[in-house]
């Protein structure tokens, strides 16, 4: 596993792979499964051990796959799949605004703040992040 993470941590720094992560038309999540099959194909598995790849970090211990061996965006990511379901409340969320003369930086300051300000009108959130 360990070579397998060493190899698409090559590919992901490849120049000609930093090149298509840096075009905003490409895809970056095709693009990385991509690079994945590329690896799990090269080791001999089939397409359906991409899975384990992105898994590592979680299947082995650190015994088994030292943390300094793991690719950096596998050391340091935090996401987790979340235990939110259909029917949960809604989680408060700090809200940060954007200030320009149309939207000043005066606002409801949490998730749950715009959520009782419609009261029982529909609520649709829509968010994203950039690195």
């Amino acid at each position: 596993m360990a070579a397998m993470l060493r190899r698409e941590q090559d590919l992901r720094l490849a120049e000609t792979t930093q090149i298509l992560y840096a075009d905003p038309a490409v895809d970056s999540i095709a693009l990385t499964t991509q690079l994945q099959l590329q690896v799990v194909g090269e080791f001999g598995f089939p397409a359906s051990h991409v899975q384990l790849l992105r898994a590592a970090k979680q299947l082995y211990s650190r015994e088994e796959l030292p943390l300094e061996q793991l690719p950096h965006y596998v050391r340091f990511n935090r996401s987790s799949r979340g235990d939110l379901r259909v029917g949960s409340a809604v989680p408060d969320v700090p809200l940060h605004w954007c200030s320009s003369a149309a939207n000043p930086l005066a606002g409801p300051s949490s998730l749950l703040e715009i959520a009782a300000a419609r009261q029982q009108r529909p609520l649709v959130v829509v968010a994203g992040s950039y690195t």
